[in-house]
């Protein structure tokens, strides 16, 4: 990784190298796939607390982003 300075020495910009940058989206997409069940499974809890009338499909779950 490379940081670029002002002429303060104030970090302003940072170049990672694209094997890196590809595992980091990588992650985050796996991170966001984690975060969408998580949301999934509050819904559903919500749904049999009564907190909800109803729930979305699997198909909705799966479509959405």
């Amino acid at each position: 990784m490379q940081y670029i300075v002002n002429d303060k020495g104030k970090n302003t910009a940072v170049i990672v190298p694209i094997k890196e940058w590809d595992e980091l989206q990588r992650i985050k997409k796996k991170l966001q796939i984690f975060d969408n069940l998580d949301n999934a499974l509050q819904e559903v809890k919500d749904v049999k607390a009564g907190k909800r009338t109803e729930g979305r499909s699997l198909e909705d779950f799966l479509n959405e982003n």
